[in-house]
């Protein structure tokens, strides 16, 4: 039921019984008689959650639902004609207009992370191709091409840190020997990827690209603005169902604390993704934004800000956790990546220590940030962390740790190094998965922003 979402029959109505119960009963007469937990939960089937998320809300309500119950009282309502499912697709999609992409081949979208979970027409497609890729591919025999991850499902199988059909010239060997179609439809599509929302899907370009810069509009002015998908693709990404109106992964599952707490952040995100269109925006005037501020004005900000946050950081982001460190032992572009990055941190203790001021950033370094923060805005990507004020600091904080690091670079590839490092910064504190490190950062992460307000790009 992924996919879908409940709906209840048009004008259904309730009717409570002397016994306690309720009986629903549509237009044409028919109806159900339901206890009233059972009914309590029908109150928030509203033609916008998936079954899964209202689970979610269900148990953070504080109302009785047992593992699958929902789903079957729906299936029975169904049954009944007093419930129908829709696909999410039916949903309405915003995009943003700069949804495009180029792949260069570079691979690490298929390093550093588990691909899946996989539905059973793709599970079937690749089992079906599994003889013939074994022929073709001699380095897949005696391998398999799945591996479960508990109750998350079925992903592609990895070896040494990438996905296990990843060849070495960084080439998909499923893509190679039986064509495109054959992949998984993440595969296909990413970086863009869709998410579920509230009020629909958003389809964006994730900003774990390594390369999509290369291919991005740097043109100046505003950056343009979401709107509707009125015109039909021929394909679209499968839907991230984590983000809204609940969070909720296979891996990590927030506390009602940091729900209420990413609750209020959403109550935000429509004036910050405004305000991100301005034709007058820069990176002094969202850090003002982002501390409630209209437009950038001095603060009083310690002159070791940056500093402060990164010593920090490196003292709290443990590359030894599972995650991240699985990621660090694989031979691949990512790791590597990642490496330099923990690198990069360790040597600014020393370059960036006081009274070394900011880093200066270049309009177009600076255009390129706000619409890569903008994507993950749109895309829901604070949500994850249970306070995203200190997350929007420590993803400016690696945007300036990679000004620094590439800034004797000359041109061209000084601005490709200032891109690439800030993407594996920003998947660096993804993998960390050590939330707790940005919940501690929260006053070095607004001493921060005061900083960056009250800076002048140059």
């Amino acid at each position: 039921m992924h996919h879908r979402v409940p709906e209840l029959a048009h004008r259904l109505t309730l009717h409570p019984q002397p016994d306690g119960r309720t009986t629903l009963r549509a237009p044409d007469g028919r109806q159900a008689t339901l206890g009233l937990a059972p009914a309590a939960l029908l109150l928030l089937v509203d033609g916008r959650r998936t079954v899964e998320i209202i689970e979610v809300v269900a148990q953070d309500l504080g109302l009785p639902a047992p593992p699958g119950a929902l789903a079957n009282l729906l299936l029975q309502l169904e049954h009944a004609g007093l419930v129908r499912f829709v696909p999410i697709s039916s949903r309405p999609h915003t995009v943003l207009p700069a949804t495009r992409h180029t792949c260069e081949g570079c691979g690490r979208s298929c390093e550093g992370h588990l691909i899946g979970p996989l539905p059973p027409s793709e599970l079937r497609t690749i089992q079906a191709l599994w003889p013939e890729l074994q022929q073709k591919v001699p380095r897949l025999v005696g391998q398999t091409p799945f591996q479960r991850i508990g109750d998350a499902g079925i992903f592609l199988n990895t070896t040494d840190g990438h996905c296990l059909f990843l060849d070495p010239d960084k080439r998909c060997a499923i893509h190679r020997h039986a064509g495109p179609d054959a992949k998984p439809a993440f595969c296909r599509m990413f970086p863009i990827v869709r998410v579920l929302t509230e009020d629909g899907l958003r389809i964006g370009v994730a900003p774990r690209c390594f390369r999509h810069h290369a291919h991005a509009d740097h043109a100046t002015g505003p950056l343009p603005a979401p709107a509707p998908l009125d015109d039909p693709l021929a394909e679209l990404p499968a839907p991230t169902l984590d983000r809204a109106p609940l969070p909720e992964t296979p891996f990590t599952f927030p506390s009602r604390a940091q729900r209420h707490a990413q609750r209020r952040w959403r109550d935000t995100e429509a004036h910050l993704l405004d305000v991100l269109g301005a034709p007058d925006m820069t990176l002094p005037a969202l850090a003002a934004h982002l501390l409630g501020a209209r437009s950038p004005q001095p603060h009083p900000a310690p002159s070791d800000a940056l500093h402060a946050l990164l010593k920090h950081l490196h003292e709290h982001l443990d590359p030894d956790s599972s995650e991240l460190r699985w990621v660090l032992d694989g031979h691949t572009g990512v790791a590597a990546d990642l490496q330099r990055a923990l690198d990069d941190l360790k040597t600014s203790l020393d370059t960036l220590a006081p009274p070394a001021p900011l880093p200066t950033w270049t309009a177009e370094d600076a255009r390129w940030l706000l619409s890569q923060l903008r994507n993950a805005l749109f895309l829901r990507e604070p949500v994850l962390f249970p306070d995203p004020l200190p997350a929007f600091a420590v993803w400016i904080a690696g945007f300036l740790l990679a000004v620094h690091s590439a800034r004797e670079l000359p041109g061209p590839d000084r601005f490709d190094a200032v891109c690439t490092r800030f993407v594996a910064w920003f998947r660096l504190v993804s993998e960390a998965e050590d939330f707790e490190l940005l919940a501690m950062s929260r006053p070095m992460a607004s001493a921060l922003l005061h900083a960056v307000a009250s800076r002048a790009p140059r």
